[in-house]
């Protein structure tokens, strides 16, 4: 279970200097670095310390899921109910994402492209229905 002061630390810890990371052209230190958890739980607070670690909510785009409901299941589930819902392998009804933020994708979108589950990206425009980023590539010592 993590704590906010020691999440702080953490973040501190492994991104130092955040907002000039984020907004610096040499993609480097977020390509050398990650924080890895166990429980999707604990990835979405970590996610979302990170997302608001010393910025404001107006640079945040957040992109929602389709949400309907079938005329026969609509008594049964409301939407707002499904909603909530997060199930493993699901993506989260919303999105929250950031410039220059890094992300790694959780699917093999085109393998072909280099586009595969655990590719690390760092977002460089957010449109309304499209996420352009680019690869973040660590290059190890031969």
């Amino acid at each position: 279970m993590l704590e906010n002061s020691n999440l702080e630390g953490l973040i501190d810890a492994i991104y130092p200097a955040l907002q000039l990371v984020l907004n610096c052209s040499d993609d480097k230190p977020l390509a050398e670095r990650a924080i890895l958890a166990a429980r999707n739980i604990d990835v979405d607070i970590i996610n979302s310390t990170l997302l608001h670690h010393r910025t404001s909510e107006d640079h945040i785009q957040v992109y929602k899921s389709a949400d309907s409901v079938t005329e026969e299941d609509q008594t049964l589930y409301s939407s707002e109910y499904l909603n909530t819902l997060q199930p493993s392998g699901v993506q989260p009804h919303e999105l929250r994402l950031k410039l220059g933020a890094p992300v790694m994708l959780l699917r093999n979108i085109n393998p072909a492209a280099g586009l595969c589950n655990g590719t690390h990206l760092k977002i460089t425009r957010l449109l309304n229905y499209v996420i352009v980023g680019v690869f973040l590539i660590i290059q190890y010592p031969n």
